[in-house]
């Protein structure tokens, strides 16, 4: 979903993707019916019964919005597989001690660059806020099947890693 949303953003000439450039350009929020209108774009496309949708949701409200729209689309969602961090405090420890810029993935670098001793005190407070997120996407989605798979974060973001453990679980 990320990358398909920024490409989408950055390489498009669309009323639609103007309109979340100037939300961007304003430090705004992009609000849901700007992804709304990306989503049934983009699902109205599909032409395979499985899709598999990296990235999203990521609150309650999200979650609501993409149940909405696979139904007014009649796509069945089925399977919901929650990427689970194994040692949150593990890596927290590691990831903050790396200062060798050597050893530091690009990711990393971006935000020690950008936000520097900032990102360490912020850690906990998002990583907290994603887990309530979670929970209260579970609590509405109890017609769903939910598998957690436990992982190390760094291969949350390897597309190849997560179809693998999800064909290891499914």
């Amino acid at each position: 979903f990320s990358t398909e949303f920024q490409s989408q953003i950055l390489n498009e000439k669309s009323e639609l993707t103007i309109e979340i450039k100037e939300y961007l350009a304003n430090g705004e929020i992009i609000p849901l019916f700007a992804i709304e209108k990306f989503l049934l774009e983009k699902f109205s496309q599909l032409q395979t019964e499985k899709t598999l949708l990296l990235g999203f949701p990521k609150t309650k409200e999200q979650y609501e919005l993409l149940v909405k729209i696979v139904s007014d689309l009649k796509i069945q969602l089925k399977n919901i597989w929650y990427f689970e961090q194994n040692s949150p405090e593990k890596f927290k420890s590691e990831f903050f001690l790396k200062k060798d810029e050597d050893l530091l993935q690009e990711n990393q670098k971006d935000l020690f660059k950008k936000f520097g001793e900032e990102a360490k005190d912020n850690w906990d407070k998002v990583y907290l806020q994603g887990k309530k997120s979670i929970q209260n996407i579970k609590e509405i989605s109890k017609n769903i099947k939910w598998t957690i798979i436990k992982v190390e974060i760094e291969n949350v973001k390897d597309e190849n890693y997560i179809i693998e453990k999800i064909n290891n679980k499914a």
